[in-house]
């Protein structure tokens, strides 16, 4: 009898203090889940800074300044005329090569040139880095026509991802669709366009990239992410069908496979092309084998989406290979490399690092990862004398065998 009286004195709506007492508790709750979510905030940014460095920052850059050159590189500035004693590498590629994440001299370009410079006094060397510029093997032959050139290069990199071959097939899908518009019916594979977003999802999109700034949700939701793949509570429904699940043609996820063998036969006529603009200067051309994450080993770590490999028909990194060996074109797996550090930091033999940025991607490198490509590329320039009077004297430590 007492407590319902005391209930009734204090919560009932004919009390007229109901209201005020409901917004001080509704207020004290809330302080209480601000300054939980500030002290979190403020801790991951003073004791885990890493947490900061997620990919999608509106740069790119995960936090990390944007350096833009009058060239439109992320670069630093450079003369567009070459000194007599200056040697230039042009690095092609898409996000992996800008290196998007990481801070630019964190990027296997810049920690490539300093490389370079340490091991030989006698040259200068200018890696550029034009990441962005060959977001596929079409772009990169078309900025070295248009503009490329024009810097001297002598040695053009150019870092293959999986990602490359999806961008492709878009491009040409769009251009397809086009044409088909423009005849008034559009076939049924060129309507691969994304469909256009209304108003609503638009603001959301933008509300949400502005809440991934925000270092407590993005490291929540991505450990939430991890558990529920893990658990399988939720399974990749082809969120990345526009790059990982087309290049290697999961089976039944992914594209059927005739339309990503015509894909990869057209990235095979591309590289052809490009080597033929490049023989005509004289300029050699390199290709790098960047693999996803997944397939350097088979830690669950290397794997947060717990895909099932063995429904791949295609492995990229091989297929190119093939292609470049037909080509003529030198050509350096990383995968390798990448998969004995793993097996290293397994052993406990090093410290363990992820080689990849952790924001669920399959291949984008952080600040070790581009390392390890540097190193390697390093290696492979020396062992195949791509720079003319450079590099010849100079001990460089073999790594593990490449396929060329």
């Amino acid at each position: 009898m007492a407590y319902e009286q005391f209930h009734h004195a204090s919560w009932s709506r004919r009390t007229p203090r109901f209201w005020r007492r409901l917004a001080r508790t509704a207020l004290l709750d809330l302080s209480i889940v601000v300054i939980i979510v500030v002290a979190g905030e403020a801790g991951l940014r003073i004791f885990y800074p890493e947490s900061r460095r997620h990919i999608f920052s509106e740069t790119l850059t995960g936090g990390h300044p944007h350096v833009m050159n009058s060239y439109g590189f992320r670069d630093c500035e450079f003369p567009r005329e070459r000194a007599p004693n200056e040697r230039r590498v042009i690095c092609l590629g898409n996000s992996v090569t800008r290196g998007a994440g990481v801070a630019l001299e964190s990027t296997f370009a810049k920690q490539l040139e300093g490389m370079l410079s340490a091991r030989d006094s006698e040259h200068r060397y200018f890696v550029i880095n034009g990441g962005g510029q060959g977001a596929s093997l079409n772009d990169a032959l078309n900025f070295l026509q248009r503009d490329g050139l024009g810097f001297s290069p002598d040695l053009v990199v150019l870092g293959f991802t999986c990602e490359m071959l999806s961008i492709a097939q878009r491009k040409a899908d769009w251009a397809a669709a086009n044409r088909a518009a423009a005849d008034g019916a559009a076939p049924v594979e060129a309507r691969m366009m994304a469909p256009k977003r209304s108003l609503l999802q638009t603001a959301w999109n933008t509300v949400h990239m502005r809440l991934l700034s925000s270092c407590l949700l993005t490291t929540l939701d991505l450990d939430l992410r991890v558990t529920l793949y893990r658990t399988g509570i939720i399974t990749d429904d082809g969120e990345l069908g526009s790059s990982s699940f087309f290049a290697y043609a999961f089976e039944g996820r992914g594209a059927p496979i005739e339309r990503v063998e015509r894909a990869y036969q057209a990235l095979d006529a591309s590289l052809r092309e490009l080597k033929t603009l490049l023989d005509k200067r004289g300029i050699p051309l390199l290709v790098l084998g960047l693999p996803s994450r997944f397939k350097i080993s088979s830690d669950p770590r290397d794997n947060d989406h717990y895909l099932d490999l063995s429904r791949t028909q295609v492995e990229p990194i091989a297929r190119m290979a093939d292609f470049c060996r037909a080509a003529n074109v030198p050509f350096l797996d990383l995968t390798p490399r990448l998969s004995e550090e793993r097996r290293e930091m397994d052993a406990g033999r090093r410290p363990w690092d992820p080689l990849f940025i952790r924001d669920l991607d399959f291949a984008h490198f952080n600040p070790r990862g581009h390392q390890v490509v540097a190193e390697e590329l390093l290696a492979g320039i020396q062992a195949r004398q791509l720079l003319p009077d450079a590099l010849r004297n100079v001990h460089v430590a073999e790594g593990p065998e490449t396929e060329e």
